[in-house]
């Protein structure tokens, strides 16, 4: 029998956004079986995502073996330093290659299967890379080889890439149907790979479990349908297991974060703009269109908007909250701003005039007026019950090292459980209640057999213990080997910009 036979494969499955809470209680109910049988063959544990804990930085960290500071993804976006305007970042903008090169250069096959933060793919000689939905658009176009893109796409049509529909206000069984029939679609990709290529290490990453955390668990005990939406995973995993996975062959499931419901949202800029830190324009802009909403809403009687509220679509509710503005920052006159999109927070940016086209605060100052903005964030509490609502305020260096520390955000908060932040200026009050399902930094990890990991593993850390565990070269941090597109064009970003706001991270 040969090494690679007696090693066995590596089967890796993905679970976004997967978290203990949900997975216990179903197993309570009697959910859940696959899951349920890999816990007790094999080892699980608590998976430790980034600061912050989002899909972009957590899954390259988890390919690549590194942390943001060295692979440079720090979330969705960066800020260009000459115009302030905030970039979307595709996979390729990252500055290390994944631990599937050192496998391929070793001479294994491998496959990646809808991995976010992997577009545009990388060219692997004995692998197959189909990049998760931070590709533009649902061909496979941007699948490597050529040769299994011609295949898929003859075979399967298209990848489930986008978010088919906007999920507020719809019912469980229109969201889970939707989620239903994109697992079947990829469900037959990971077989038309597997039984064409078969590989020695395999990856496929779901995104179901996420996008209904956002939308099915807002507030409360977890409901029903997130626990069916978790079968569905459970079940399609469990058919390619039965089907493909040898004795001998090692299976790890992985989230890149936890899910948790958010009650109250503290909003960064309006924050840091009480606080003198962040000026705003002598007036705030409102588009014709929002203006067109308020009135519209306007007209509405107060009894029947009242009504309305709940089953309103999201662009007419938001029209009737009149604190929502979309304010015009002054850069000559900030210090400090929120680093992210309007509903998602990567930390605190300082305005630096070594960095910024309309920098202010001079380098000899920084380091004192990034510890008084740090200062200030840790003394926030919420004004209803006197909560600290960021147990943690760290400078950049505390929790990243490497030759990407420069982009990172200067200043990254976490925050106390059932609170999130938004760093948009979309808002003039610095704190609101509006429930809603968001992330949390403990994901999970189950393996089998037992692979010597700890209760706890970070992010990074798990895949090269794994690796080496079963036997793998497990190469962390090398610089990528070919030169990708490392921006989207305006097309590509605006169809990026609307996937995001269908799954609630920007406005």
């Amino acid at each position: 029998m040969s090494a690679r036979r007696e090693r066995g494969r590596l089967y890796i499955f993905g679970w976004d956004g997967a978290d203990w809470a949900v997975i216990e209680e179903g197993w309570r109910r009697g959910k859940l079986p696959v899951l349920r049988r890999l816990a007790d063959d094999g080892q699980r544990g608590v998976l430790r995502s980034t600061n912050p804990p989002l899909t972009p930085p957590a899954w390259t960290s988890f390919i690549t073996g590194t942390n943001p500071g060295v692979h440079g993804i720090f979330g969705f976006i960066t800020i260009d330093p000459t115009s302030y305007r905030r970039r979307i970042l595709p996979g390729g903008a990252r500055r290390v290659s994944s631990l599937w090169s050192g496998l391929d250069r070793a001479g294994l096959r491998t496959a990646m299967i809808t991995v976010p933060w992997t577009y545009p793919a990388e060219s692997l000689e004995h692998g197959v890379v189909i990049p998760g939905w931070d590709a533009p658009d649902e061909t496979f176009d941007s699948t490597h080889p050529p040769e299994m893109a011609r295949i898929l796409a003859s075979e399967v049509g298209s990848v489930p890439r986008k978010t088919s529909i906007r999920l507020v206000n719809l019912k469980p069984t229109t969201v889970l149907a939707a989620q239903q029939a994109k697992l079947r679609t990829k469900e037959r990709i990971c077989r038309l790979v597997i039984e064409r290529r078969e590989p020695d290490v395999f990856m496929v990453v779901y995104t179901e479990p996420d996008s209904a955390g956002h939308w099915l668990w807002t507030r409360g005990p977890i409901p029903d349908g997130l626990i069916e939406a978790y079968e569905q995973v459970d079940a399609s995993m469990g058919r390619l297991i039965e089907d493909h996975v040898r004795p001998e062959d090692a299976v790890l499931v992985v989230s890149d974060h936890g899910t948790v419901p958010i009650h109250t949202y503290v909003h960064m800029g309006a924050l840091l703009a009480s606080a003198g830190f962040l000026r705003l324009a002598a007036s705030p802009t409102r588009s014709g269109l929002a203006t067109l909403k308020r009135e519209v809403w306007g007209r509405v009687p107060a009894t029947a908007r009242g009504r309305l509220t709940r089953y309103a679509p999201g662009w007419l509710r938001t029209a009737g909250d009149r604190t929502r503005t979309r304010a015009r920052v002054d850069w000559g006159g900030t210090v400090a701003f929120p680093v992210g999109t309007e509903l998602v927070s990567l930390g605190v940016g300082i305005n630096t005039v070594d960095r910024y086209r309309s920098g202010l605060v001079p380098p000899e100052d920084y380091a004192e007026v990034r510890e008084e903005v740090r200062e200030f964030l840790r003394g926030i509490r919420d004004p209803q019950n006197g909560r600290t609502v960021f147990p943690t305020v760290d400078r950049r260096e505390d929790i990243y090292e490497g030759p990407a520390l420069g982009d990172a955000p200067d200043l990254v908060v976490s925050f106390t459980e059932g609170y999130g932040v938004r760093s948009g200026l979309m808002d003039t009050r610095w704190i609101s209640r509006e429930p809603f399902g968001a992330h949390r930094s403990q994901g999970v990890y189950l393996a089998r057999p037992a692979l010597g990991l700890g209760e706890t593993e970070h992010i990074e850390h798990i895949l090269p213990k794994v690796l080496i565990e079963r036997g793998f070269p497990a190469e962390t941090g090398s610089p990528l080997d070919q030169r990708v597109p490392t921006a989207y064009s305006p097309e590509e970003e605006q169809e990026i910009e609307a996937r995001l706001r269908h799954l609630g991270y920007m406005e």
